[in-house]
């Protein structure tokens, strides 16, 4: 009789592969377990001023969710959700995204607050990023690098 060649990898090469692929998964994990802690640490006290001024915390007037155009029911129209430590933000019916970052205002009762993105591992020059401002039920948000605007309005 006449012993079958194989296709493939002897059956050890598959064994040792599948421990590597399933040793790199797990350190991957841990690894954005820790960056996940760090970044969870670093909001702890979301409520503290830095020296600079940044707070994560937002002034109430402006929390609450806003839409393009005021359709409040629309499923794919722009959309901003300002809370503390960021906002979440829509661009289209599956396009979602979160900004996290600090505030910087004068006064809790003011109507103009500036924002500033976190990037990871990236240490921030101090510089606002985007100037939001709210009058009545508008908010508009400038996005000071880009040079460009966009207008929502709240919905209840």
């Amino acid at each position: 009789m006449i012993p079958e060649e194989r296709s493939g990898p002897p059956l050890w090469q598959v064994i040792v592969g599948t421990i590597v692929a399933l040793g790199g998964s797990a350190a991957l994990v841990v690894w954005l377990d820790s960056v996940s802690v760090k970044t969870a640490d670093s909001y702890a006290g979301q409520g503290t001023v830095d020296a600079e001024g940044w707070t994560a915390e937002l002034p109430e007037q402006f929390a609450g969710t806003y839409v393009s155009g005021g359709d409040c029911d629309s499923d794919s129209a722009p959309l901003i959700i300002m809370s503390n430590g960021g906002y979440r933000w829509r661009d289209g019916p599956t396009n979602w995204g979160y900004a996290r970052g600090r505030y910087k205002y004068d006064s809790p009762a003011t109507n103009r607050v500036f924002f500033r993105v976190n990037a990871l591992n990236n240490p921030h020059d101090g510089n606002p990023d985007y100037v939001i401002t709210i009058s009545g039920p508008e908010l508009d948000k400038y996005n000071l690098r880009a040079g460009t605007s966009q207008s929502y309005e709240r919905c209840e």
